[in-house]
């Protein structure tokens, strides 16, 4: 088994055109099943193909797209909008400035709004502004139990690294499980093998821990020793990745990409960076939210 500590990276579209589009939406997409070694160049638009042949529509969300309309047009576009239930404010937002009004959507609605208020093919804009609302997309590589909480942000979309599909007892993942290491813990992260009365890291040849030193931290490390033991026996015995995962804990790694509004961050912030919040989870929020402060996303 492997500990690591958790972490996060702020990865936005930055290519509008449609190509771009369908780009961010396989780099994000794929970690549901950690297949990005299957990305090339021109992997993408077969990839987008794919997903909408078999209605799989909620990783579209992670396509940032922008159109641009004249506000001479901007009545009649919002009542089109609320006859065919499409007004969102979660969804779409939009700036206007002078004569036109820039709106923001995800690739999800947009192709809604193509179906029922086709004319705003027209006024697609692969270009971006600062008039154009801001979503902002981040990874982040944390535990389950954090990601449980993360999810429940139910104006950002998600997508989220499948244990029913990803089989840990497989090369691609080093033949073992990963977890991350709580904050609270002064370990060292890396390979944790028990060997000869004490837990060894037999990558660097060096012990990690030695046993009986800390009890609280051994029997940490011998609920994932098990579960690790116990998931790699089930498969072999030919239960499926997502029956096994069944013996998996909290504490095993998943990978997860969010994305969202600038007004939807503002609130995951107020309520994730705050000290009464699982350690976990401010550990990880915290200076994601410095982070979005300097780059002035907020």
């Amino acid at each position: 088994m492997r500990l690591i500590n958790q972490s996060y990276e702020i990865c936005n579209q930055t290519d509008f055109s449609m190509s771009g589009i369908y780009k961010h939406i396989e780099k994000c997409t794929r970690v549901a099943y950690k297949s990005e070694d299957k990305i090339t160049e021109d992997s993408a638009a077969s990839f987008i193909d794919k997903l909408l042949k078999m209605k799989h529509l909620a990783p579209m969300e992670f396509g940032t797209i922008h159109f641009k309309i004249p506000t001479t047009l901007l009545k009649t576009f919002a009542e089109d909008l609320i006859f065919c239930n499409l007004y969102n404010v979660e969804w779409i937002k939009c700036k206007t400035v002078d004569n036109y009004a820039y709106f923001t959507t995800n690739y999800r609605h947009w192709l809604e709004l193509e179906k029922k208020v086709s004319y705003v093919r027209e006024y697609f804009d692969s270009k971006d502004n600062e008039y154009y609302p801001k979503r902002y997309t981040v990874k982040l590589i944390t535990n389950r139990a954090v990601s449980h909480e993360v999810v429940r942000h139910r104006t950002m979309s998600f997508i989220q690294e499948s244990q029913r599909y990803c089989n840990y007892n497989k090369d691609k993942f080093n033949n073992e499980i990963t977890y991350i290491k709580p904050c609270w813990l002064d370990i060292p992260t890396g390979h944790y093998t028990y060997w000869d009365g004490d837990w060894c890291d037999i990558d660097k040849m060096k012990i990690q821990l030695p046993e009986g030193e800390h009890k609280d931290i051994d029997a940490f490390l011998w609920t994932l020793n098990n579960a690790e033991t116990h998931y790699t026996l089930l498969i072999n015995s030919g239960w499926k990745p997502q029956q096994a995962r069944v013996v998996l804990p909290n504490s095993t790694k998943t990978e997860l990409y969010m994305c969202g509004f600038k007004e939807a961050w503002g609130h995951f912030f107020e309520l994730r960076d705050n000290k009464v919040v699982d350690p976990q989870m401010y550990d990880l929020a915290h200076p994601m939210h410095q982070d979005f402060i300097n780059n002035k996303y907020l």
